[in-house]
């Protein structure tokens, strides 16, 4: 079985952001965009605020540079030493631009 390359990217620069954005907002994100209050506006800032150090956010691409997925991790008020990872609905998002061109 021949598998798909996936690249790890740290998010970097604004144009990577704008694509985070857009990808949270495509089709091929989530599977349920009922947001919660204040959900959405988090999602079209959080990228800009790794830029500015905030969060560190990363992001996974396929063979042909499509974004298909982002993770990220942030301190939180409990953090000791170092940086915790954050668990969020980020975190739960897979390769469903792959199933989606598969399955139909």
């Amino acid at each position: 079985m021949i598998t798909g390359t996936y690249v790890v990217h740290m998010l970097d620069t604004v144009d990577q952001a704008d694509r985070i954005v857009e990808f949270f907002f495509s089709p091929y994100s989530f599977d349920d965009t009922r947001y919660t209050p204040g959900e959405e506006e988090q999602l079209r800032s959080l990228p800009y605020r790794a830029l500015s150090g905030q969060v560190a956010v990363w992001y996974v691409t396929n063979e042909t540079d499509e974004i298909i997925g982002v993770s990220c991790v942030a301190e939180n008020r409990r953090v000791q030493l170092g940086l915790c990872g954050r668990s969020s609905r980020i975190s739960q998002m897979g390769d469903c631009r792959r199933t989606a061109q598969t399955h139909g």
